[in-house]
């Protein structure tokens, strides 16, 4: 007696793999863009972070800048820019400022995303910050909501996520 399959068994197999992979493989496309839209997030907040701290280790003002219309970034791009002076003023200009990609490197997204917030971010040598509210947004299966804050007088801040089951920003 030979051991062997029958053809309507390779069939059947065939047919449950074939459900088994219709079934997960949109979940898995929307577990990805999700996950895509939280290393996103986590960049720009790791951004702003190193951002804060080269300001109050090299004592002077550190600009962080969108360089994108209306903060709409498609394939944008963030940079931080060290500020010539020492004083509470936040202005951005070509004279004043200079890109310093080495210490902070520019932070580019390959993908659609929708940034919305102040267009210029500063951080002082003392530790403080302008204040500021920030929020990303992606679409996915649904729209990814995510949201940080900046406090003036620590400069720390805060990170939130839209939960659409509550209807709130839930801390992360």
């Amino acid at each position: 007696m030979k051991l062997a399959f029958t053809l309507i068994e390779l069939l059947v197999v065939i047919a449950l793999v074939g459900i088994l992979a219709g079934v997960g493989w949109p979940n898995l496309a929307g577990w990805n863009c999700d996950q895509d839209a939280r290393n996103n997030f986590e960049s720009i907040s790791q951004f702003m972070r190193t951002s804060q701290s080269e300001a109050t280790n090299s004592n002077s003002t550190v600009l962080v800048r969108t360089t994108s219309s209306r903060n709409e970034v498609s394939q944008g791009v963030i940079r931080a820019y060290k500020e010539d002076r020492n004083d509470r003023k936040c202005v951005y200009s070509a004279a004043n400022s200079r890109p310093i990609p080495h210490i902070i490197p520019t932070l580019t997204f390959k993908k659609k995303v929708i940034l919305d917030g102040p267009v210029f971010q500063c951080f002082y040598p003392d530790g403080s910050a302008d204040s500021g509210d920030y929020r990303f947004r992606k679409q996915c299966s649904s729209l990814i909501s995510y949201g940080m804050t900046v406090f003036s007088a620590t400069g720390l801040s805060t990170k939130m996520k839209f939960s659409t089951i509550r209807n709130v920003w839930e801390d992360l």
